[in-house]
């Protein structure tokens, strides 16, 4: 693989106060220092398997200071 080929999933970490599935920057606290972890749907069947076909788990991570996060390097 090349650099180029790699991809990386990041985003912001916050309470979604108003349940409306956007960062509402005005309103909305980022929350930092929450773990993070990462599964690949190995057999592609669409469904969350931690303990089963989707485990082990293929990168970790913890929000910073801003609720920021990031999992580069991704195949």
């Amino acid at each position: 693989l090349l650099a180029n080929d790699l991809a990386t999933i990041s985003g912001i970490v916050y309470e979604d106060a108003n349940d409306n599935g956007t960062f509402d920057i005005a309103t909305e606290t980022r929350l930092q220092n929450v773990a993070l972890t990462l599964f690949r749907d190995v057999d592609n069947d669409g469904n969350f398997e931690p303990t089963g076909d989707d485990a082990p788990s293929i990168a970790t991570a913890t929000s910073g200071s801003q609720g920021e996060y990031s999992f580069a390097g991704l195949t």
